[in-house]
C-alpha cells in the first residue's frame, strides 16, 4: 500500500486529512453563514465543527477564539441548556486544557534550556504542567515528571526544602490519581511530618498536602485518619 491506499503521494494519515477536515468546515462555515446568517443553527453548527477541526490541527488561540463567539451566539438564540451549545462549551473546555498542557510544556522546556533543569524556577514549572497532565489522565507522564522532579529538588535543594516538599506532594497525588493509595498516604504522611516540623500547618502548600492526605484516607476507607487530618483544615473562604 505504502501511501494509505489513497493512491495520492505524500499525503499522510494524520496531517493531509486534518487539513483537508479543517479547509472542508471553513468552507462550509462560510456558505452557511453568508447564506442563511450568522446566528442560524446551522451555520452556528458548521462553526462548531470548524473549531474542532482547528483544534485537531493544533491551532488553539484560533479555536478557542470561534468557540467562544460560537458560544456566546449559541447562548443567545437556543439558550444554555440547549444540547448544541453544551457541546461547544464542552469542546471550549477541552480548547483550554489543551492550550494550557502546550504554554505549560513551552515555558517548561524554554526555561530547562535557558535556566537548567534543576534550577528552582524550572522545577517549578514543571508542577505546574504535571498539574495539567494529571487533570487530563495523562498519568504516566505526570508520574514521570514527578519522580524527576522530586529527585531533582531533594538533591538541590535539600529534603526540607518548601519546593522539594511541594515535590513530594504532587508525586503522592499522582499516584493517588493511579490508585496506588499505600504509597501516597505514605509519602504524604512524611511530607506532612516535614512541613509541620518547620512551619506548622497553616500554609497554603501544608493545608494542600493535608488536604491530599484526607482524601487519600477516605480513598483507602480509612475513616478515623481522614477525619482527624480534616480538623487540620483551615475553612475555606466564602465566596
Amino acid at each position: 500500500m505504502g501511501q494509505g491506499g489513497t493512491g495520492r503521494p505524500g499525503r499522510t494519515a494524520g496531517g493531509g486529512e486534518r487539513e483537508e477536515a479543517e479547509r472542508i468546515s471553513e468552507d462550509a462555515f462560510d456558505r452557511r453563514r453568508r447564506v442563511l446568517g450568522e446566528d442560524h443553527p446551522d451555520t452556528l453548527q458548521s462553526a462548531g465543527h470548524r473549531g474542532t477541526a482547528l483544534t485537531l490541527s493544533g491551532r488553539y488561540a484560533e479555536a478557542r477564539r470561534i468557540n467562544e463567539d460560537t458560544v456566546t451566539h449559541l447562548r443567545r438564540v437556543l439558550g444554555v441548556d440547549h444540547p448544541h451549545t453544551l457541546l461547544v462549551v464542552g469542546a471550549l473546555a477541552a480548547n483550554l486544557r489543551d492550550e494550557s498542557r502546550r504554554l505549560a510544556a513551552d515555558t517548561y522546556e524554554r526555561r530547562r534550556v535557558v535556566l537548567g533543569e534543576d534550577h528552582p524556577a524550572t522545577l517549578a514549572t514543571v508542577l505546574t504542567l504535571v498539574g495539567i497532565l494529571r487533570e487530563r489522565g495523562e498519568l504516566a507522564e505526570a508520574r514521570r515528571l514527578d519522580e524527576d522532579t522530586f529527585a531533582r529538588s531533594r538533591r538541590t535543594l535539600g529534603g526540607d526544602h518548601p519546593d522539594t516538599l511541594a515535590a513530594a506532594t504532587s508525586l503522592a497525588m499522582t499516584l493517588h490519581a493511579q490508585r496506588a493509595y499505600p504509597a501516597a498516604a505514605q509519602l504524604l504522611q512524611a511530607t506532612l511530618k516535614r512541613q509541620r516540623l518547620h512551619r506548622g500547618t497553616d500554609l497554603p502548600d501544608i493545608q494542600n498536602t493535608i488536604r491530599a492526605l484526607v482524601g487519600t484516607y477516605t480513598a483507602m476507607n480509612r475513616k478515623r485518619q481522614a477525619q482527624k487530618h480534616q480538623k487540620l483544615l483551615a475553612p475555606r473562604p466564602a465566596r
